[in-house]
């Protein structure tokens, strides 16, 4: 992954961690912080609904984000924040916990929509190895 290459085909970057005692979002703020300041077209993706934590570590609330949007079919500019730290726009994971979100039609969407805008679409999802339900979206 080169930062600050400028337009590329979409990348999609997943976060995870091989366990739950594996803090991993912070990793995910990181690389997505370094892709802005690089002037990378980067959003992030907090999906690990079951643990939120992206919010957390950029200082930010988590009222409405992917989780809302996905179970009332809305639209994902709406959830859409921004890091006055590093300008960085990110998707907080929202307040509805139901990992059967990552199955919808809706979450798709808003996927592809992101990916529509930005040229690099970094996702911080759950523990992988302990949630097959991330894997779907993965």
């Amino acid at each position: 992954m080169l930062l600050g290459a400028g337009p590329q085909a979409d990348l999609f970057v997943a976060v995870t961690s091989p366990d739950d005692m594996t803090e991993h979002a912070p990793l995910a703020v990181a690389l997505a912080q370094a892709a802005a300041v690089a002037g990378d077209q980067v959003v992030l993706v907090d999906a690990d609904f079951g643990d939120p934590s992206v919010n957390q570590v950029l200082g930010s609330p988590n009222e409405y984000g992917l989780s809302n949007v996905v179970a009332e079919g809305g639209s994902i500019d709406t959830a859409i924040q921004r890091d006055e730290q590093s300008s960085l726009l990110f998707v907080p994971a929202g307040t509805m916990p139901d990992v059967s979100h990552y199955r919808e039609p809706d979450m798709d969407a808003a996927v592809e929509r992101l990916a529509d805008f930005f040229s690099t679409v970094i996702i911080n999802l759950r523990t992988v190895s302990e949630q097959p339900d991330a894997q779907i979206l993965t």
